[in-house]
């Protein structure tokens, strides 16, 4: 919780790497595999469906859906996120 503000997975698409956790404190979204800046965040129209009522992923202002994500294995927007309940003080 430190260092939230430096570091902050989010659920990112990168065309040559599929699915990855990039960390959006930064100023730049970048590829932690590849290096590539070409990376969508979930939530991207581009990726995902629009969210109807409530995000099911959310961290400030990046907010994805639960279902309508791209999949990058078949490249459909198929692919659906769970949520889960995280407690920390």
């Amino acid at each position: 919780m430190r260092t939230h503000k430096e570091e902050s997975q989010f659920p990112c698409y990168c065309e040559k790497c599929g699915l990855v956790e990039v960390n959006i404190a930064k100023a730049s979204l970048e590829c932690p595999r590849c290096d590539s800046p070409n990376v969508i965040p979930y939530g991207d129209l581009a990726i995902s469906e629009p969210i109807e009522k409530w995000p099911m992923i959310q961290w400030g202002n990046f907010k994805a859906p639960g279902k309508g994500n791209l999949c990058p294995k078949c490249k459909n927007k198929t692919m659906v996120f769970s949520s889960a309940y995280l407690m920390f003080d």
